[in-house]
């Protein structure tokens, strides 16, 4: 687990980051997100001591992090950054080895654990002698994260990793590393301005503000109790629109139909349909309720408006 108490990091005058204190679960994804210059960049720094607060600890498994050599504390923490940083004139394979070879790992493990990983991230083995400049940049993205992950570090720290790729990219990347993170359960802290990846990616959301961290919760609580203002104003009136996208219609539909039930004449959604797909569905059917079907096509219960309410916490919901 990390904790972060009482930091503060002040440049002169300018205080960058003003007495956070956030506990981050074992395993968890926790996103930073809030406007430019709001502090989120600096304190996720604090993390692996690329910047020293000026008050303030951090503390990993109960560790303060100034007790360890920075060169083996960043040994155990991968870090990702939005331009990436591979190493120009090394190759894929080489970039990737960087840590396990610090480690001073055998070559033939070091090799295992290259090939594993561009198996992980969706990348055919022989870019392993591609050079950087051969990339596109979703490929050296996905490179950049394989670096981060290739001595298997417990915790990841990734600093708006995907802001440079295209939006299609983004979006691409966005789904690998979210089943990734699910294998892995790796602690991450993810630090975006993107409303959108924070909500499709996190466990938790600590929403900052000129230093200061206004809210820290999960992403549904946002809705429910937003601790003032700025929290809604930031988060945009779409905001429960795009909540819709962690769940899908077996998160919510509601158990109402005989087993073996086969579908009416109107439209059928399957259980893994993105609850916002068949929300889109819904409304252009012109009907009151979709049935829900199973992998084998039988109906096993209904889809409506009350079931996203039920989903959002504004209704009785689905029992799904």
């Amino acid at each position: 687990m990390i904790e972060v108490r009482g930091v503060t990091k002040e440049y002169g005058e300018v205080v960058a980051v003003r007495d956070v204190s956030l506990e981050i679960g074992r395993g968890e994804l926790t996103v930073l997100i809030g406007p430019s210059g709001c502090g989120k960049s600096t304190l996720i720094r604090t993390i692996n001591r690329m910047i020293e607060p000026t008050e303030g600890t951090v503390e990993i498994d109960g560790v303060d992090v100034r007790e360890s050599r920075v060169e083996e504390l960043r040994r155990g923490i991968g870090y990702v950054i939005q331009t990436v940083g591979l190493f120009p004139h090394f190759s894929v394979r080489e970039n990737i080895a960087t840590v396990p070879r610090l480690l001073g790992w055998e070559r033939e493990r070091t090799e295992r654990r290259v090939m594993e990983l561009l198996d992980m991230m969706g990348l055919h083995r022989s870019f392993a002698d591609k050079r950087p400049r051969e990339l596109s940049g979703g490929e050296a993205q996905r490179v950049g994260v394989a670096r981060a992950l290739a001595a298997d570090p417990p915790i990841l720290l990734m600093d708006e990793p995907f802001g440079a790729v295209d939006p299609q990219n983004r979006a691409r990347l966005q789904e690998e590393f979210y089943s990734i993170q699910k294998r892995l359960k790796k602690t991450v802290v993810f630090v975006t301005h993107d409303v959108e990846e924070a909500v499709r990616l996190a466990d938790r959301i600590a929403l900052m503000r000129a230093g200061r961290v206004v809210q820290y919760t999960t992403p549904e609580r946002f809705i429910l109790e937003p601790a003032e203002a700025f929290v809604s104003e930031f988060l945009g009136i779409e905001y429960p629109l795009r909540l819709l996208g962690r769940h899908s219609v077996a998160d919510c539909y509601r158990k109402d139909a005989a087993p073996g039930d086969t579908p009416g004449p109107g439209q059928a959604v399957p259980m893994d349909t993105p609850t916002r797909e068949a929300l889109s569905l819904l409304v252009a059917s012109g009907q009151k309720r979709l049935d829900v079907v199973d992998s084998d096509g039988r109906v096993v219960g209904t889809f409506d408006f009350e079931s996203v309410l039920g989903l959002l916490g504004g209704g009785p919901g689905g029992e799904g």
